[in-house]
């Protein structure tokens, strides 16, 4: 019993170091944000964007990002805001709009997990519901960004904006991955084919075997 109250403790202190090296990781980016708005250059972004993605690879902590929002960030999002600054490439104006706004879907996207899980985890109600509060405001934060790109795109972007998003989260792996028909996520993670029932593989030999009796 004392091995695992040990085990218990060192994993919260361990999880507890990494929230708060994630919080120190994110302040100053959001102050450098606000001191550098009329001015954002493409170093700053990559640098925003290469610290947000590392966070993204922390699949398993309780406070991580859902595989259908990494999903839509690398797969929809990420591509429109290459796309839009690259064709307003001579309109500075424009493209630092699209910076600043590419910046704040990925601090948006990171809240809206770190406050949905502070929601669920809070004993107080009033905590509960303030960090609620907070993570629907992220949360709509994420949507009008995501809905802006893909109006900008076109049709065809938000058709599959749409597309994505009635799927169940249940759709996509960990890492951001969606699983396509006939597949399955095994026990550690991994996509692979789905494995047939018994059940299934019964009635399929029975089906066969029963046709085989008729034919004869």
């Amino acid at each position: 019993m004392s091995i695992w109250i040990i085990f218990l403790i060192l994993w919260v202190w361990w999880f507890g170091k990494r929230w708060h090296q994630s919080n120190e990781d994110s302040t100053p980016l959001r102050a450098e944000f606000v001191e550098i708005k009329n001015d954002i250059t493409e170093d700053h972004v990559l640098e925003v964007q290469t610290k947000f993605e590392k966070r993204l690879q922390d699949i398993y902590l309780p406070d991580a990002i859902k595989g259908k929002e990494i999903y839509i960030y690398k797969n929809l999002i990420g591509v429109w805001y290459g796309k839009l600054t690259a064709e307003n490439r001579y309109d500075d104006a424009m493209v630092q709009k699209f910076r600043g706004d590419w910046i704040l879907y990925m601090d948006a996207l990171r809240d809206k997990s770190a406050y949905e899980y502070l929601s669920s985890e809070s004993v107080e109600l009033e905590k509960q519901d303030s960090y609620k509060d907070d993570s629907i405001i992220a949360g709509k934060k994420v949507s009008t960004i995501e809905e802006a790109f893909a109006t900008l795109v076109g049709k065809e972007a938000t058709d599959e904006l749409a597309r994505i998003r009635v799927l169940d989260d249940s759709a996509f792996s960990k890492q951001g991955e969606l699983i396509p028909e006939g597949f399955e996520l095994s026990a550690d993670g991994k996509i692979q084919p789905k494995k047939k029932k018994r059940i299934d593989i019964f009635f399929k030999w029975f089906s066969r075997h029963t046709k085989t009796k008729e034919t004869i």
